[in-house]
């Protein structure tokens, strides 16, 4: 599609002129005209349109006023006000038809206070902004007004607990966070909200590392990879605190381990016949 640009010419005031802006860049006050720069397509339709004035020092154009842009049915795609070339208050932005998508809010250019992002049926996410750092994310069910998840920061890095809610918006799990790794294990908790308790048969599903190097990977439906023998069929069972493994094609024990300790985070186990070597790995 061809684009052109046409620039309005100021007109007086009661007559449709950009208007006026008083704030200068030294925080004196000034006074400078706007005039409305306007960005059309090929048959005429505004694509862009805002508000400026020109630098008297390079006579570039400096953004001052609203500002909007369009789609090609004519609906908003983006709603704002810039403040000294600079996005200020409330931005929104919207789908192609008409429905609301985003809304930001800035201060002198940087996201401060509440992001909302929507869907069809309600919100997706909120996130909460300081000084261009995120504080908060929050993520929603589109038809529940309860959030599903929560996230800290501090500064931009997660910090202090992350939750995830029963649909009611009581909490369901809980961790902690420290400079954005996790510290210690989560809490589960049941729909009563006592704290649920695993079996080591539920706590071991998962993949299990030693110094970042995957090593196991035990899989829901009983059967187990090893890294490095994955053409090998094992299968696992854990009774008690013995975690036994099974080469299903033979049929035959491949190993067997006592379990000394099973958590969120961590898997120590030990050979039977070497009790004094015990192996550690992390998810």
């Amino acid at each position: 599609m061809t684009k052109f640009l046409v620039v309005l010419s100021m007109l007086a005031v009661g007559a449709g002129c950009g208007g006026y802006s008083s704030t200068g860049n030294d925080g004196e006050s000034t006074k400078k005209e706007l005039l409305i720069w306007t960005q059309t397509d090929s048959d005429g339709s505004v694509e862009e349109e805002y508000q400026y004035y020109l630098d008297p020092g390079n006579n570039e154009r400096i953004q001052e006023g609203w500002y909007n842009s369009y789609y090609s049915n004519g609906n908003y795609e983006w709603v704002g006000i810039h403040k000294q070339d600079k996005r200020d208050g409330k931005w929104s932005k919207y789908y192609l038809d008409g429905t609301l998508w985003q809304e930001i809010n800035y201060v002198d250019g940087k996201l401060e206070g509440k992001e909302t992002l929507y869907q069809a049926g309600g919100k997706i996410y909120e996130k909460y902004w300081v000084n261009d750092a995120l504080e908060k994310w929050l993520y929603f069910r589109p038809e529940n007004e309860n959030a599903v998840h929560e996230v800290n920061f501090v500064k931009g890095v997660q910090e202090g607990k992350t939750y995830w809610f029963f649909e009611n918006g009581d909490v369901e799990y809980e961790v902690n966070f420290v400079n954005g790794k996790q510290e210690g294990d989560g809490i589960h908790y049941n729909e009563d909200g006592t704290v649920r308790e695993f079996t080591h048969s539920e706590l071991i599903v998962t993949r299990w590392k030693i110094e970042g190097q995957l090593v196991w990977t035990f899989k829901r439906n009983g059967t187990v990879v090893f890294d490095g023998m994955e053409e090998y069929n094992f299968s696992w069972e854990i009774e008690g605190d013995r975690l036994t493994i099974t080469d299903v094609d033979t049929g035959e024990v491949f190993s067997e381990y006592d379990i000394e300790s099973l958590s969120m985070s961590e898997l120590v186990i030990v050979d039977p016949e070497h009790p004094d070597n015990e192996t550690r790995y992390v998810r």
